[in-house]
Formats: structure tokens, C-alpha cells, sequence
């Protein structure tokens, strides 16, 4: 998270922007697949992830390795 502020250029503490979005999708990878599952289960069916810092390719992977399997149904991966 720290990153992406500086790349948005927020100089703002951390959990008080976070506070700030309530639709952004911030935590650990279990936090984040738990509110997806929210929004799942008011109908949302599809979410689109956008990750800004493009030099973080370890939050890249995460998401497809981590987040990705948990989400789709395929259960822990």
C-alpha cells in the first residue's frame, strides 16, 4: 500500500486513506477474498482488480496465485 501511495503521490497515512475508499480492496489476501465474497453475495459477479504500482510484479502474483484460486471457487491454492 505504501507503494502505491507514492506512486499516486498521497501524502496522507496510510489507514486514513483506506478509510477515505471504502470500495478499494485492501488487506491481506483472505480479507480482500472475503469482501469479494461479499459483493458476491449481493449479486456482483464480476470485479475488476486494478493494481497501479506496475513495478510491484510480487502484488501481480499474488493476485493470480493467491486471490485468483480463492475466489474463482478453486479453494485454497
Amino acid at each position: 500500500l505504501r507503494s502505491l501511495l507514492h506512486v499516486l503521490g498521497e501524502s496522507r497515512d496510510a489507514a486514513e486513506v483506506v478509510a477515505s475508499k471504502p470500495q478499494w480492496l485492501v488487506g491481506t489476501i483472505d480479507e480482500v477474498a472475503e469482501r469479494i465474497d461479499a459483493y458476491r453475495s449481493v449479486g456482483v459477479n464480476r470485479v475488476f482488480l486494478q493494481h497501479l504500482d506496475h513495478r510491484d510484479l510480487d502484488a501481480i502474483a499474488l493476485i493470480g496465485t493467491r486471490l485468483l484460486p480463492l475466489v474463482s471457487g478453486g479453494g485454497t491454492p
